[in-house]
């Protein structure tokens, strides 16, 4: 028989628009596994007001905190912080989307514990990744985002050379913390915007062992967030403030190599990046 593993509790921010949204909550929330011993989902509403939440689970684990709307998944997650019982061997935040089964996080808390991670990110396979943006033709561009910004972030930490992160999947919506990555997250100023970079950023130069468990991905939802507010959020987080256009060039120049396993166009990367970043 598997080892039994530790129990922990999921924070799902859930940003409800419409009833399809309370659905892919419902679906998130129905796959959480028996080592979900809390789940706390902060609900911002949607510019309509709140949809009807009539089809959630009826599950005792489940607790519901209402948010006004616009607050950010990141933000959401911060309040959530607050309703932990303080005994939890780890916390993870997972998108309400339904992009991931609930079931992954049994990988997430297995790779915590062999490897001795204070922090575990999810790997979403590349073929699974379809990163698509209202107003925008296809996931390309977003796609180009992510691999910039990722190189990027890494370059800030000097770690853009370490083939531990090498095509690191930073930017997936799936993180599980050890208690004690948690130490002090409590009064952390979450961004509106790009807070998985920023987490990832804080964890390494605080110098605690990150890895990457390999996940599913069960929907890839349009993004709720308009192109430039994408590029707008990153660009402000505190981990990229001293970045520079030399760095710049430098992550537009290596991130399709460091990410020649996604589905990149490397012959179109830096013309995209041009066209949001302004260059």
């Amino acid at each position: 028989m598997a080892e039994a593993l530790p129990g922990g509790a999921v924070i799902v921010p859930a940003y409800l628009r419409q009833q399809e949204d309370v659905a892919a909550l419902a679906r998130t929330l129905a796959d959480l596994p028996a080592i979900v011993h809390r789940c706390i989902v902060v609900i911002q509403s949607g510019p309509a007001g709140l949809p009807s939440l009539a089809r959630l689970p009826d599950d005792e684990r489940i607790q519901r905190i209402l948010l006004p709307s616009g607050v950010g998944k990141w933000p959401a997650f911060g309040k959530g912080l607050d309703h932990l019982a303080g005994d939890e061997s780890w916390v993870a935040v997972v998108d309400g989307d339904g992009a991931f089964p609930g079931r992954s996080l049994r990988g997430l808390v297995e790779k915590m514990l062999s490897g001795g991670c204070a922090h575990v990110i999810g790997s979403r396979p590349p073929q699974g990744i379809d990163l698509r943006v209202a107003g925008t033709e296809g996931s390309r561009l977003r796609l180009h985002l992510e691999a910039f910004f990722n190189t990027l972030v890494l370059l800030s930490l000097n770690r853009g050379s370490d083939p531990v992160f090498l095509g690191a999947d930073l930017q997936c919506g799936l993180h599980l913390f050890a208690p004690k990555r948690m130490e002090g997250m409590g009064r952390v100023a979450w961004p509106f915007y790009g807070g998985e970079l920023q987490v990832f950023h804080d964890s390494v130069a605080a110098g605690l062992r990150v890895g990457f468990a390999p996940i599913e991905v069960a929907e890839n939802p349009v993004s709720t967030y308009a192109i430039e507010e994408i590029v707008g959020g990153v660009l402000r987080l505190p981990c990229l403030s001293s970045v520079d256009r030399t760095m710049r060039e430098r992550a537009l120049r290596e991130a399709p190599s460091r990410y020649a396993h996604w589905n990149l166009n490397p012959t179109a990367f830096a013309a995209d990046l041009g066209s949001v970043l302004g260059r």
